[in-house]
């Protein structure tokens, strides 16, 4: 989707600057692979892009601060806000 003209685009622009961008390297990706395996061993899965957040916030050591508590609280190892 993204943004569909230049007003948009500079909206966009705007509410990222200063926003630092977290890399999904080889560290993050295989801390990703540990969650989810435990969670199927568990029976207790999440939806993909929010084991890759977990395993980011996991790896660079920050908490999450999310509505969607539920999923997140399956996950040992992370510090919601």
């Amino acid at each position: 989707m993204g943004a569909t003209n230049d007003q948009k685009k500079k909206d966009v622009e705007i509410l990222l600057d200063g926003i630092s961008i977290l890399p999904f390297d080889e560290e993050v990706s295989l801390k990703a692979a540990e969650i989810y395996h435990n969670l199927r061993r568990r029976n207790m899965m999440i939806e993909f892009r929010d084991i890759f957040i977990a395993a980011t916030a996991i790896i660079f050591q920050l908490p999450i601060k999310t509505p969607n508590k539920d999923h997140f609280q399956r996950i040992e190892t992370l510090e919601l806000a």
